[in-house]
């Protein structure tokens, strides 16, 4: 009878034990960089493009004239056929080096305009110059924002973001994009 009651109560134990004390939390958390094109960024952080004279830069508030949110955005355009444009930034994905694998994502609000042009959202990898992520905006006969994603496994801590805008030649059209509303965000 003894060891029944021994038994009992060590049995009570556990169940209580594994009701009342809660479990540890998993170990996760999340990084995230957001761009809305509202201020003027540190020196740190300024996009580069490709020719400033054809294919625009950033806005910042102002004279910014269809924003998703806000006051500001980033456009760019390519004047001419056969052209393409762009805009990058390096990111430091912080997470990265002491959690490899991390899963990262990009999602972002642009619209595009043009006969048979494109807005490519591209994530490269600045030492190869090779895609880690793409995505590809065509115009859809309206200025409405529309939001483009990717995703990837992160390898490295440094990724190029960058947003291309294509008018192949033969188009007879300016290819227009607004850029608005980034967010990277990475998961470990």
């Amino acid at each position: 009878m003894r060891s029944m009651r021994s038994a009992l109560r060590l049995f009570t134990a556990a169940v209580v034990a594994t009701v009342l004390v809660p479990a540890a939390p998993a170990s996760a958390g999340i990084w995230q960089l957001t761009e809305g094109f509202e201020s003027p960024p540190p020196a740190r952080l300024r996009w580069t493009n490709s020719d400033p004279a054809v294919c625009g830069t950033p806005t910042w508030g102002g004279w910014a004239s269809n924003p998703r949110t806000g006051s500001g955005l980033a456009h760019i355009y390519a004047l001419d056929p056969g052209e393409w444009c762009w805009i990058a930034r390096t990111i430091q994905l912080t997470p990265v080096p002491a959690h490899a694998g991390a899963r990262c994502g990009l999602g972002v609000w642009a619209t595009v305009t043009g006969r048979n042009v494109s807005l490519n959202v591209e994530v490269i990898d600045p030492a190869t110059w090779t895609y880690i992520a793409f995505a590809q905006l065509t115009p859809n006969g309206t200025r409405d924002y529309r939001q483009v994603t990717v995703g990837w496994t992160a390898q490295r801590a440094d990724v190029v973001v960058r947003f291309s805008i294509v008018n192949p030649a033969g188009s007879g059209s300016t290819a227009a994009s607004d850029i608005d509303d980034l967010v990277v965000q990475c998961s470990y």
